[in-house]
């Protein structure tokens, strides 16, 4: 069979956001793990906040090309009358404040020729890329049956580890949008509800996850 997607195959996924090419993006993304590998492929995510900081330190002109120049991403189904665009920073900032995280390698688009200092922007991404899976920054989680795991697309870049081929690896993707959380948040907080019960202990979550338990 012919994947048409890296997703469909076995093989090993580098940390990415998801949906770049859309305008609004979807802010929220699920993984619900109805069956997994018998070896191997384990989720992986990685902070792309904590990513872009240590790009920062590092080469502070990288992270002024980076958040300064918008990338194309693109997604094409020829077949389906599919084109889908749109151009935003690998680190968008607000009022000097990391916002958002959007990287793909598979999604994309080449820069103008044109463009001022194109060669030292495409180190700038490499940089970050070589940072992003460098596995410094990075949780990982070996998925059961039943377990769902939620994440801000915005900031979190998920991947895979590669499995084995054997027994069939199902994990089946949602998105929702970012607003729509927020609406539930803010119209909760103005009814006067106690968000805090609904809160974990995340520190206990991520110390289960860096010893290969599932969380």
């Amino acid at each position: 069979v012919n994947a048409t997607n890296l997703a469909f195959t076995n093989q090993r996924i580098s940390p990415h956001t998801d949906n770049p090419y859309r305008d609004p993006f979807p802010g929220i993304q699920m993984l619900h793990c109805l069956s997994c590998a018998e070896a191997g492929g384990a989720t992986l995510f990685t902070d792309g906040f904590r990513v872009a900081e240590e790009l920062k330190t590092l080469d502070g002109d990288a992270f002024r090309l980076l958040s300064g120049i918008s990338h194309p991403f693109e997604y094409r189904d020829p077949d389906a009358a599919v084109l889908l665009q749109a151009s935003v920073p690998v680190i968008k900032l607000q009022n000097g404040n990391i916002q958002r995280i959007t990287f793909n390698n598979r999604s994309a688009a080449p820069l103008s020729p044109e463009l001022p200092e194109l060669e030292a922007y495409y180190r700038a991404w490499a940089l970050f890329d070589r940072l992003a899976n460098s596995g410094a920054f990075t949780v990982r989680i070996e998925l059961k049956p039943g377990d769902l795991a939620i994440w801000s697309n915005g900031r979190v870049m998920h991947g895979r580890e590669a499995y084995e081929r054997g027994a069939p690896r199902h994990l089946q993707g949602a998105y929702l949008d970012g607003d729509e959380i927020n609406s539930t948040v803010a119209a909760a907080l103005a009814d006067g509800e106690d968000l805090e019960k609904f809160f974990c202990d995340f520190s206990e979550v991520e110390a289960l996850s860096l010893t290969g338990k599932n969380a």
